[in-house]
């Protein structure tokens, strides 16, 4: 029984494609991650700190802490970040811009596996309200599927405080009430 020629070089191709996914896979599980936060205000951010914790807010790794110009992207590495006996952890971003007092504290995701992989961090503005959008996913194809953190939030820096952008304007039950 003979092979012909162009079964051979699929069989090839696919092997080769597997190969590669699997060295891509292996090289990821063993190396840090990358955060990447862009400010794209007219705003310093005297601090930020985009931290994975605990349950009761021990630090477990830090991805990043420190200054963000305006207008700035900062790109850093981080260790990988192991959870240990822990069966989750949550990420943490602590921000205090330089014209306001106080910071605002976001505590959020669901991080059920060790984290090497990516972390964006986008600070800007639309229609006068200033914005943050987190992503938090594996290197290799960017799934969040790991840390449950692809999400969006309105910052209001002068009241310390932040919203879900998805629920402005939401109204839940027995919530503002009149009885």
């Amino acid at each position: 029984m003979k092979i012909s020629k162009s079964k051979i070089i699929i069989y090839f191709l696919l092997f080769t494609v597997i190969a590669a996914m699997l060295i891509l896979v292996s090289v990821e599980s063993l190396g840090g991650g990358n955060i990447v936060i862009k400010n794209e205000t007219d705003k310093v951010i005297k601090s930020l700190e985009a931290v994975v914790v605990d349950d009761d807010i021990n630090d477990v790794g830090v991805m990043f802490e420190g200054k963000v110009d305006a207008n700035s992207t900062v790109k850093a590495k981080f260790d990988k970040i192991k959870l240990g006996h822990l069966e989750d952890a949550q990420l943490y971003i602590g921000i205090i811009f330089e014209d306001y007092e106080g910071k605002i504290d976001i505590l959020e995701g669901y991080i059920t596996r060790d984290f090497g992989g990516n972390t964006d961090i986008d600070i800007y503005e639309k229609d006068g309200e200033l914005y943050l959008k987190a992503k938090m996913g594996t290197a290799l194809f960017g799934s969040t599927t790991d840390t449950n953190i692809d999400d969006e939030y309105i910052l209001y820096p002068e009241e310390n405080d932040y919203e879900y952008a998805d629920l402005v304007g939401v109204t839940f039950i027995g919530e503002n009430d009149d009885e």
